[in-house]
């Protein structure tokens, strides 16, 4: 992980602003900060959460990690727990095989509501009381020893979704 940015919003016009049309933002100040600050002016209607649009971050730059449309439908199929409620379900997308799995670090920092499997290369974690209270989602990443990335089970399920409709318009078919 390299430091890309500090993000800072801001509801005020400034003179060197570039509009980001496809992230419905402005951002100012990139590249000429000693310190990599960036202001950042959302759009109303820009797709992110209020913490974002509100409170300054900082950015940093990682490697991606792929996945196909097989892959989440294999996430799918190997899943065991309650998606009733898809927010409290979160599936994380190993980058590699776990050469050595820590899982006693998650065993320590698990509430007594939570649960958790490892399947391969997915984490699966049904937390009730939500992730943002979680200890344990901060010691996923450490504990798995490889790069992650993690979706709540909503989002899988949308992503299928879209996949799914772009590879019908790709053979040529409709979806409806």
């Amino acid at each position: 992980m390299k430091f890309h940015h500090i993000g800072i919003p801001t509801q005020n016009r400034l003179k060197d602003e570039v509009y980001l049309r496809d992230l419905k933002m402005y951002v100012s100040g990139f590249g000429k900060s000693p310190y990599g600050v960036e202001w950042n002016r959302f759009e109303d209607d820009a797709p992110y959460p209020d913490l974002v649009k509100t409170i300054p971050h900082v950015a940093f730059e990682v490697d991606p990690i792929v996945l196909t449309l097989r892959d989440f439908e294999n996430a799918v199929r190997g899943n065991s727990f309650n998606t009733e409620n898809g927010k409290l379900l979160h599936l994380f997308f190993l980058s590699a095989d776990s050469p050595s799995p820590e899982l006693s670090v998650l065993e320590k920092y698990k509430s007594p509501s939570e649960e958790y499997e490892l399947k391969g290369r997915v984490l699966y974690l049904y937390a009730p009381g939500g992730v943002g209270r979680s200890k344990l989602v901060t010691k996923v990443q450490k504990a798995m020893g490889v790069p992650l990335t993690a979706r709540n089970w909503n989002t899988i399920q949308k992503l299928i979704s879209l996949a799914g409709m772009q590879k019908t318009h790709q053979e040529g078919g409709h979806h409806a």
